[in-house]
């Protein structure tokens, strides 16, 4: 899984750096073993970690958490997920309001417009022909585990939810992220 991810961070940055002139990366991406922890600025992290860190603006990759995905529901899995994590990591560069109490409907609304994110990579990852046809099935699939793993207090949406989140970014492009937050765009025309 490690070499996987070092295959797939090159072909996400490359997307945020078309996108941006300025946008700082993550300050780093650490790629946790199986059985093995990680200490971050948010708490310690293990192998079923897959996260944005915003107070180190680092990505943890929890190798269990990768090969469930990359296992489960497809090679591409790994890859959109990471890319949802860089939303992340937009989101807190450019300010964009997180929620600090259990309101539900905010953190929703934040994981949402991550996956609208992800949904840009994806149709940059089209446009680049990196996609085969059977990704497509793995997308559908990834939506559909990633909203079923969520309890009834959750702060991801429904399948639904995310489905339509991503759907509109793979639609509609990066810029169309900012219905989430008009106030906070994460993108403009002087990016």
């Amino acid at each position: 899984m490690q070499n996987y991810i070092d295959r797939v961070i090159p072909m996400i940055v490359q997307f945020f750096r078309v996108k941006y002139k300025a946008m700082p990366e993550p300050s780093r991406y650490y790629f946790i073993a199986d059985g093995r922890q990680a200490r971050s600025a948010c708490g310690y992290l293990d192998a079923n970690t897959y996260a944005y860190c915003p107070a180190d603006h680092s990505v943890y990759l929890g190798q269990a958490f990768m090969w469930r995905l990359y296992n489960d529901d497809g090679d591409i899995a790994p890859a959109v997920a990471l890319a949802h994590e860089w939303g992340h990591n937009i989101q807190s560069r450019v300010g964009v309001p997180r929620s600090v109490s259990n309101n539900h409907a905010e953190n929703v609304r934040y994981e949402n417009q991550a996956d609208c994110v992800a949904g840009a990579w994806i149709q940059y990852a089209g446009q680049r022909r990196w996609l085969e046809r059977e990704d497509i099935r793995s997308i559908d699939n990834l939506i559909r585990d990633i909203a079923d793993a969520e309890r009834a207090d959750r702060d991801h949406g429904t399948l639904e939810e995310r489905g339509n989140a991503m759907s509109l970014g793979t639609r509609d492009g990066l810029e169309a992220c900012n219905r989430f937050y008009p106030a906070t765009p994460i993108i403009t025309g002087r990016d």
